[in-house]
C-alpha cells in the first residue's frame, strides 16, 4: 500500500514537471483539492453505509484499474495523462490510506493499537523504501510511464491485503448517509473539529514546503521525465529509510513519553525549525532537508500519534468523518497552501518566492502547535465517552464478578447487604471483603458515666444501652433522635453483631455534630476492630471537614478493612462536597501504598478486593465516573472496551502508579466464571451464616 503511494507520487511529479512549468503546479493542486473534496463525500457515505473493511478494497481495485488506463493513453496524450494522474493520486491516494487506518482502528482496541503501531509503521516505512527503489529502477531502465503498470499491480495487492485485515469486522448500518449528516457528525464533535484543524494546518505547511522543494528541483535538473523520476524516487527512498529508522527507534518511546497528542505535535515542531532555516539559507540542500524532515516525521512519529487519536471515537462517528477529515482536510490544506503560493508568485519571481513560501510554512506550523497541544485533553475525554457509551454490559459483568469474589469470602450479614446495596446505586462503590476478627471479639472499653442530674431519664437509657437485652437496646436506639450524651454508649455498641445496625442508624444523624468523638474512636487503634471498621459507615453521612479529615487519617490505619471502609465513606462525602476531597498527591500516595502492600495476587479474591480499594482511592484523585466505568470494563469480557479502559488509565495516571497497577490489571483480564446471580447470593448467604 505505501509502496504504491510513494511510487505514485514520484511518477506523478516526474510526469507533470516534464510536461508543465513549475508555475502551473499550484493550479493543478487546487484542481486536485476540488476533486478530492467531491470524492471524499462519496467515500464518507460508503464507509458509513458499508464499513471501511468492504469499501477500501474496492477503492484500491478501482485505483489500480485507472493506472492501467493511464498507461494505455500515456504515449498518445502525455499532458492530459499527467493532469489525470495528478487528480487520480490526489483523489485515491489519501482516501485509501485513511480507509486503511479506519480498518486498523476498528480491528484493534486503543491499548493494543498503540502496541501494534510500531510494527504497522515499520511495514509502512519498508513499503516506502520498496516503492522508491522500484520507481528509481523503472526511471533508470524505462520510460517513466512504465511505472503506471507497476502501480496498477501494487494496488491490486493492496486491495487483497486490506480485505484480509478487515475480514470479520461488522459492516456498516446499510442506511442512506447524506452529506449533511456527515458534516453534522463532524460539527457535533468538537474533538473531531480540532483534529480537522490539525490536518488542515499540517497540510498547508506541507504544501508550502513541497512547492519550494519542487521548484528547487525543477531549477536544478533537466526537464526529462526519467531524470526527474530518478531524483524524486531517490529522495523518497532516503525519506523512507530515515522514516524506518525513526519508526523503529523513536516512535514507541515518543508515544510512551510524549503521549498520543504529544507525538502528533512533533510534526509542526520539526517544520518550524527546518522551514525557518531553509527560509534564511535557501539552497537545494536546505530545502531538501526541510521537505525530507517533514516527510520523515509525518510518516513515523506523527502518523503513529495521529492515527491513535481516532481509536476512542465510536465507529458510528468515525466512519463517516475520518475520510472527510483525512482527505478533505489534506486537500483543503493543499488548496490553501497553493492559494498562498499563487499570491506570492503574483508579486515576486519564483526564485525570490521560495524563501517567502518557506517562512509562511514555518509561521503556519507555529499555529499548528497550538492546536496540537489541546488534543490531549480531548483524547482523554473521548476515552471517557467511549467507556460511558459501551459500558452497560461491562458494568453488569463487574457486578457478577464482584458477587462471585465475595461469595468465596467469609462475611457478616451487614457487610453482605451493604455490598449488595452498593451495586444498586451508581454512587456507592464496591469495597473488598469485610471480616470480623477471628476468635472472640474483645469487649469495648465501657464509656464513663453520664453528666446529668440524678433525675434525668438519660441515666436509665444509658443503663439499658449498657445492660439491656438486644430488643431493649434496639428500642432505645430507634425511639427517636439520640441524646448526644449517649453517643459513647452507641459507639461501644458498634462492636456487637446483634445491635450494631441500630447503633449505626442512631449515630448517623449526629455524624457532623459528634464528628470529633466519632473520629477519635475511629483513629484510636486501642478501640476494638469491629468498632473502627463500622464507624466509617456512620461518618459517611457527615458533610463537614472534621469528618472528612478523620476518614483521611483512617486511610493510614494498620487494618486494611478500616482503610477500605474509610475510603468508601470519604468518596461518598466527596461526591456531595467536592471541596472535602483529599489532595491528588495524598490519594495517589495511598494508592502507591496499597499497590505495594502484601501479595494478594496469590489469591484471586484478595486481588479483586485490592483493586476495588485502589479504584476507590483513584476516584478521590480523578473523575470517579470514568474510573468506575474503566474498572467495569476491565472486569468484563469485551476486549475492545478493556483496551479503551487501559488506554484511558495510561493517559491519566502518573508513570509510577501505572507501573505498579498495570501488572495487577493484566492478571485480571480474563473473563470470570459464569454463575447466576441467585447462585452467587446463595453462596454469600451461606458464607454469612457460617460466619
Amino acid at each position: 500500500m505505501i509502496a504504491q503511494q510513494v511510487g505514485s507520487k514520484a511518477t506523478r511529479d516526474a510526469l507533470f514537471l516534464s510536461s508543465f512549468e513549475v508555475r502551473d503546479l499550484p493550479r493543478v493542486v487546487i484542481a486536485a483539492a476540488v476533486a478530492s473534496l467531491i470524492a471524499v463525500l462519496a467515500a464518507s457515505r460508503a464507509y458509513a453505509r458499508f464499513g471501511p473493511a468492504r469499501a477500501v478494497p474496492v477503492a484500491f481495485a478501482a485505483s489500480g484499474a485507472l493506472y492501467l488506463v493511464e498507461y494505455a493513453l500515456a504515449g498518445s496524450a502525455p499532458r492530459p495523462v499527467a493532469v489525470l494522474l495528478y487528480l487520480h493520486t490526489a483523489v485515491f491516494g489519501a482516501l485509501v490510506i485513511s480507509g486503511f487506518w479506519s480498518v486498523v482502528n476498528e480491528r484493534f482496541d486503543p491499548h493494543s493499537a498503540k502496541k501494534m503501531m510500531g510494527r504497522i509503521g515499520a511495514g509502512a516505512t519498508l513499503g516506502g523504501v520498496a516503492g522508491g527503489l522500484c520507481a528509481e529502477r523503472v526511471g533508470s531502465l524505462f520510460e517513466a510511464s512504465t511505472m503506471l503498470l507497476v502501480l496498477g499491480a501494487l494496488n491490486g495487492l493492496a486491495a487483497a491485503g486490506v480485505a484480509g485485515i478487515g475480514a470479520g469486522l461488522r459492516a456498516g448500518q446499510h442506511d442512506e448517509v447524506r452529506s449533511a449528516d456527515v458534516l453534522a457528525a463532524l460539527r457535533g464533535t468538537p474533538y473531531l473539529v480540532r483534529l480537522a484543524g490539525l490536518v488542515v494546518l499540517t497540510a498547508v505547511s506541507a504544501a508550502l514546503v513541497d512547492f519550494a522543494f519542487k521548484a528547487e528541483a525543477a531549477a536544478h535538473f533537466a526537464q526529462g521525465s526519467a531524470e526527474l523520476l530518478s531524483f524524486f524516487a531517490l529522495f523518497h527512498v532516503a525519506a523512507a529509510v530515515l522514516s524506518l529508522l525513526l519508526q523503529l527507534g523513536l516512535a514507541r518511546p515518543a508515544l510512551e513519553r510524549l503521549g498520543v497528542a504529544g507525538s502528533a505535535a512533533t510534526l509542526p515542531f520539526v517544520v518550524v525549525i527546518t522551514a525557518a532555516v531553509a527560509a534564511g539559507l535557501t539552497k537545494l540542500a536546505t530545502v531538501v532537508v526541510a521537505r525530507g524532515a517533514e516527510l520523515v516525521v509525518a510518516n513515523s512519529v506523527f502518523r503513529s500519534g495521529y492515527e491513535l487519536l481516532y481509536t476512542p471515537v465510536s465507529p458510528e462517528r468515525k466512519r463517516p468523518t475520518k475520510a472527510l477529515i483525512d482527505v478533505a482536510g489534506n486537500r483543503a490544506g493543499d488548496a490553501l497552501g497553493s492559494v498562498v503560493v499563487l499570491g506570492i508568485l503574483a508579486l515576486v519571481p519564483v526564485e525570490m518566492a521560495i524563501p517567502i513560501v518557506l517562512g509562511a510554512a514555518a509561521a503556519t506550523a507555529v499555529g499548528t502547535l497550538a492546536v496540537a497541544r489541546r488534543l490531549h485533553r480531548g483524547y482523554v475525554a473521548q476515552l471517557e465517552a467511549r467507556l460511558a457509551s459501551d459500558s452497560p454490559g461491562a458494568a453488569a459483568e463487574l457486578r457478577q464478578a464482584t458477587l462471585s469474589t465475595l461469595s468465596t469470602l467469609g462475611l457478616d450479614r451487614e457487610a453482605l447487604f451493604d455490598q449488595l446495596a452498593a451495586h444498586d446505586s451508581y454512587g456507592d462503590r464496591i469495597s473488598g471483603a469485610s471480616f470480623d476478627p477471628g476468635g472472640s471479639v474483645p469487649p469495648p472499653r465501657p464509656p464513663g458515666g453520664v453528666d446529668a442530674p440524678a433525675g434525668d431519664p438519660v441515666h436509665g437509657l444509658a443503663a439499658r444501652l449498657r445492660h439491656g437485652s438486644a430488643e431493649e437496646i434496639r428500642e432505645v436506639l430507634g425511639a427517636g433522635p439520640l441524646d448526644r450524651r449517649l453517643v459513647p454508649f452507641a459507639i461501644a455498641l458498634l462492636a456487637r453483631r446483634d445491635v450494631h445496625a441500630a447503633a449505626i442508624e442512631a449515630l448517623r444523624p449526629l455524624a457532623d455534630d459528634e464528628a470529633e468523638r466519632l473520629v477519635a474512636a475511629l483513629t484510636d487503634v486501642e478501640q476494638p476492630f469491629a468498632i473502627r471498621r463500622r464507624l466509617p459507615r456512620v461518618l459517611s453521612s457527615a458533610r463537614g471537614a472534621l469528618a472528612a479529615q478523620g476518614l483521611d487519617l483512617a486511610l493510614d490505619d494498620p487494618e486494611r478493612e478500616v482503610r477500605v471502609r474509610a475510603a468508601i465513606a470519604l468518596a461518598r462525602i466527596a461526591r456531595a462536597e467536592p471541596a472535602l476531597r483529599p489532595t491528588r498527591a495524598r490519594a495517589l500516595e495511598r494508592v502507591g501504598f496499597e499497590l505495594a502492600a502484601g501479595h494478594p495476587e496469590r489469591e484471586d479474591g484478595a486481588l479483586h478486593g485490592r483493586l476495588e480499594h485502589v479504584f476507590t482511592l483513584l476516584g478521590l484523585a480523578y473523575d470517579e465516573q470514568p474510573l468506575r466505568l474503566a474498572r467495569a470494563a476491565l472486569a468484563g469480557s469485551d476486549r475492545q472496551l478493556r483496551g479503551t479502559a487501559l488506554e484511558y488509565l495510561e493517559n491519566i495516571l502518573p508513570e509510577a502508579t501505572r507501573d505498579a497497577l498495570f501488572p495487577l490489571l493484566d492478571a485480571r483480564l480474563g473473563p470470570h466464571p459464569r454463575r447466576t446471580e441467585r447462585e452467587l447470593v446463595e453462596a454469600l448467604l451461606k458464607a454469612a451464616n457460617e460466619e
